[in-house]
This record gives C-alpha cells, sequence and structure tokens, in this order.
C-alpha cells in the first residue's frame, strides 16, 4: 500500500481517538524513520508488509490505551530524531514553521542569541540550532531554553545530548526565574487549548499542562507578551505558535503589547495559521 492509503487507514482505525488524524501520521513516521513532512510530499510511495505489520501494532497498542508517547517513545521533527515521554508533548509537524521563521530571522547576523520558552521536549530549539549550524556555520548563535517543568526539562536536555548541541536550559515559569538578559529571537509554544478541546479524545493523554492555555487559549500569552518587552532586543523577532482559530485575537495582543511593529502571519503544511510573528524596528 502507498503512504497515502496507510494513513487514510489507519486514520480510520484511530478515529475515536484522533479525529484531526495526527496520530497516524507521527505512527508511521516512527515506523518509516521519515519525518513528517516527508510523508505528506511523499504519498505515493510503497509501505512495505513488513512496516505495515509494525504500524498495525502500534494501533493496537493505541486502541488498547497505552499513550501515544508510551507506544513510541521517540518522534521526528524537522529531520531529526527526539526521545518523548509522557511528560512531553509529542512534535508535530505543523509547528515546523516556527524553524523556517527562526532560522530566517538569523539571516545576516554575524552573531545571535535565542530563547525557547515552553521547550518541552526542546525539539524547537534543537531544531533551529542544528540547522544555523549547517546553513550559518560563522554564527556564534547562543541558545537559551525554558520550561516550567523540571520532568520535560530533563527529557529536553537529553535530546539537546543526543544531538552534540550547547543549550541553557532554565526551570521558570514564563520569564520569572530567568536571568534578566535580551534576545534578539524568543520562540513561545505555550498552552494555547481553550477549555472545549480539552475533551479532544486526541489529546486524552497527553500532559494537561502542556495543553491548556485558558478559556480562549490565551492566558498565558497575554503573560508572556506583556512581559517580553523587557527580554527581547530593539530589532528582534517573536515567534509565537497558536491555533488557528486564534489568529484575529493574537495578533491583536500583539499589535497591544508592540505597537509599532510588524505582525504577520505564517501558514504550516496544511495552509492554517500557525505562527505570530512581531518583528521589531521596522
Amino acid at each position: 500500500m502507498s503512504i497515502a492509503d496507510i494513513l487514510k487507514k489507519t486514520n480510520a482505525s484511530l478515529r475515536k481517538l484522533d479525529p484531526l488524524g495526527n496520530e497516524a501520521l507521527l505512527l508511521l513516521s516512527h515506523v518509516l524513520n521519515r519525518d513528517q513532512a516527508y510523508l505528506l510530499t511523499h504519498g505515493e510511495e510503497t509501505v512495505n508488509a513488513a512496516h505495515e505489520h509494525i504500524l498495525n501494532q502500534l494501533v493496537e497498542k493505541r486502541l488498547a490505551g497505552h499513550s501515544l508517547a508510551a507506544v513510541i517513545g521517540s518522534a521526528f521533527f524537522y529531520g531529526l530524531k527526539f526521545k518523548v515521554t509522557r511528560d512531553t508533548l509529542i512534535p508535530r509537524a505543523d509547528s515546523e514553521i516556527m524553524v523556517d521563521r527562526a532560522v530566517a530571522a538569523l539571516s545576516g547576523r554575524t552573531r545571535g542569541s535565542i530563547l525557547d520558552m515552553g521547550t518541552g521536549s526542546g525539539n524547537l530549539i534543537i531544531a533551529v540550532a542544528a540547522t544555523a549550524r549547517k546553513k550559518f556555520p560563522d554564527v556564534k548563535l547562543m541558545c537559551v531554553a525554558a520550561d516550567i517543568s523540571s520532568k520535560a526539562l530533563k527529557v529536553a536536555q537529553q535530546n539537546a545530548r543526543d544531538h552534540h548541541l550547547t543549550i541553557q536550559f532554565h526551570e521558570s515559569n514564563l520569564f520569572d526565574q530567568l536571568p534578566r538578559q535580551r534576545f534578539d529571537i524568543i520562540m513561545a509554544n505555550l498552552p494555547y487549548l481553550a477549555t472545549p478541546q480539552l475533551f479532544e479524545p486526541s489529546i486524552a493523554q497527553e500532559p494537561m499542562g502542556a495543553l491548556w492555555g485558558g478559556d480562549d487559549g490565551l492566558d498565558l500569552y497575554r503573560t508572556f507578551l506583556q512581559k517580553s518587552p523587557a527580554f527581547i532586543n530593539p530589532d528582534g523577532t517573536l515567534l509565537i505558535e497558536i491555533d488557528p482559530l486564534q489568529a484575529d485575537a493574537a495578533e491583536l495582543l500583539a499589535q497591544k503589547y508592540f505597537p509599532r511593529a510588524l505582525v504577520t502571519r505564517h501558514y504550516d503544511l496544511t495552509g492554517n495559521v500557525r505562527v505570530v510573528g512581531i518583528t521589531l524596528n521596522t
């Protein structure tokens, strides 16, 4: 069967657990040792019977009640492999646009500093650092990552070691426990699900602390954007990941706290608004 057919079949099997079809993509990515973006653009390729059998076994485990993190233990993101546990979200291909925009913001710099707020498994900051190392080998890059969860930070630290990257990790409630310094780029993938979304089957076994953002999903972003001017350089860039339905509200928040900045929308592989960018000194 082709990749596209396998995904369709697996989506049907997991529909009650995952109506949006994210898990089929993650499971097949794990089985084929390919990142999600590759699967989405190579649907015509054939999946051999052995891989299909392994995938079916993983699907059976999910249907038996095992968490997605327990089933796969790792996930591909931006072509890189990451350890994941029940304490971290599973990286999604939707977030890869954040890496693209952060790397683009480094262009033309001889040195750069970047903060990843709500780092989770560390997939964003590690993908940016690994890509910048290849694309801009002469740029001196300082990478800092923060998360409120000490358990998630342990996973992120292991992932950084696995990819031979030097990243400073801090346990912090947003900026509260961070040293006072300014960054050229700040990325934030904070909990942004609204209260009604918490009942979706596809996230039933994900860590709730990494998902819920209040009644409208933007509570943490309000605090983050209010405090972030003290941590961003005058010519810096902020990038926040959102739910596509929050695009208008997120733009208004960005304009409230950065009235002179350029606020832009960036779209994921499925054509949905996934990241709001805030570019200063434009």
